[in-house]
């Protein structure tokens, strides 16, 4: 981990506690898929999906990035995800409302 993470989580009180346990497993896929270029898009609220899979979005940072339903297995670690944040494009809630819309087949 770089000095620059460490400072990051530490200056972020909210990181400092965790519902659920780190897996490694999920921290490296998610790492690798960001790696190899695809964005994370929030879905809504609750949802972001990466490379189709989708993961929970909501609770930052409690519970942030675990697989959608699988809390049990375990969430990324710290700064896996300050990275999804990160790689998150920007957009306006209007834009947001226009996709959302334009997914669920409105007119």
């Amino acid at each position: 981990m770089k000095l620059k993470d460490i400072l990051r989580i530490v200056r972020t009180p909210g990181c400092w506690i965790r519902n659920f346990h780190t897996s490694r497993v999920l921290s490296a896929w998610i790492n690798e898929q960001l790696d190899a270029g695809y964005a994370p898009v929030r879905e809504d609220h609750f949802t972001i999906t990466l490379n189709g899979v989708e993961l929970w979005g909501a609770n930052w940072p409690y519970a942030f990035g675990t697989l959608e339903g699988g809390s049990e297995l375990g969430m990324p670690d710290r700064t896996t995800n300050f990275r999804i944040v990160d790689a998150m494009p920007c957009e306006s809630t209007e834009e947001r409302v226009r996709r959302i819309l334009a997914k669920a087949g409105a007119p």
